[in-house]
C-alpha cells in the first residue's frame, strides 16, 4: 500500500523556494529576458546593438552561491550602454513583470495583508491570480559605456 501522492511541485505555493536553480530554469530566464530585448528592440531601435549583459540579481543571484537564501521571486537586470545626453526609454517603467510560468520553482506566495498599501494589495492580488509560476522581475538599466564587443584584458 502506497501513501498519498506527492504533491506537484509545480504546484507548490511557497514564500521562497529553497531548492537546486537548475541550467533548465536558466534557459528559460535567457528566454524570457531575450523577448524582453526585442520587445523593447522594437520600440526602442537605437537600442538594439546598445544591449551588454543580463544578469540575475538579489535572491535569484545569491540562492545559487549560498544555497540557503531562497528564491522569491526572478530578478534580471538587463545592461545597456547609454546614449550620451538622453534620459533612458521608459523611465519610470524599468521594471517589467512577466511569469515564469509552471516549474519546479512553484508559485509565489503573496501575503496581502503585509502590503503596504492599497495599491500593492491590488497588485500582488492580480500577480497570484494571473501568474502560474513565479514571477520575474526583468529590470533595465543604462551604464555609462560603450556599445559593442568587450575585451578583456
Amino acid at each position: 500500500m502506497s501513501g498519498p501522492p506527492s504533491p506537484d511541485p509545480e504546484a507548490a505555493v511557497s514564500a521562497r523556494y529553497y531548492g537546486a536553480v537548475t541550467t533548465e530554469h536558466l534557459d528559460r530566464l535567457a528566454r524570457l529576458a531575450a523577448a524582453e530585448r526585442e520587445r523593447f528592440a522594437r520600440r526602442w531601435p537605437r537600442y538594439r546593438d546598445r544591449f551588454l549583459a543580463a544578469t540575475l540579481a538579489q535572491g535569484a543571484a545569491l540562492h545559487p552561491l549560498n544555497g540557503s537564501t531562497g528564491v522569491k521571486d526572478l530578478d534580471m537586470v538587463l545592461l545597456y550602454a547609454a546614449v550620451p545626453g538622453e534620459r533612458f526609454p521608459e523611465f519610470p517603467r524599468l521594471v517589467k513583470h512577466v511569469d515564469f510560468g509552471p516549474s519546479s520553482l512553484g508559485r509565489q506566495a503573496y501575503e496581502l495583508a503585509a502590503a503596504r498599501d492599497d495599491r500593492q494589495r491590488r497588485q500582488w492580488a492580480r500577480w497570484a491570480d494571473q501568474h502560474r509560476g513565479r514571477r520575474v522581475d526583468l529590470v533595465k538599466r543604462a551604464l555609462p559605456a560603450s556599445p559593442g564587443p568587450t575585451r578583456w584584458r
